[in-house]
């Protein structure tokens, strides 16, 4: 492939996803929809819980590095 080629194909994802964002914001617009009824207490919940969420995944990688390099320390004698 060309080099234009390449990037033409990595933009093309990108160029289709802009695409559906317009066909959906014309057809709320046209259909008087607002677009952004949202409870907003729960999304501070779920905002809340995906925060737990990932501090908790990076404590549990944290201490699975920690044991690692214990593990190579104490076996590499």
């Amino acid at each position: 492939m060309q080099p234009e080629q390449m990037s033409l194909v990595r933009l093309l994802p990108l160029l289709l996803a802009v695409y559906y964002l317009v066909i959906l914001l014309k057809s709320r617009r046209e259909s008087g929809e607002k677009m952004f009824d949202v409870d907003y207490t729960a999304l501070q919940q779920g905002l809340e819980l995906m925060g737990y969420g990932m501090l908790g995944i990076f404590i549990v990688l944290g201490i699975l590095f920690l044991a690692c390099k214990g593990l190579v320390k104490w076996f590499s004698e």
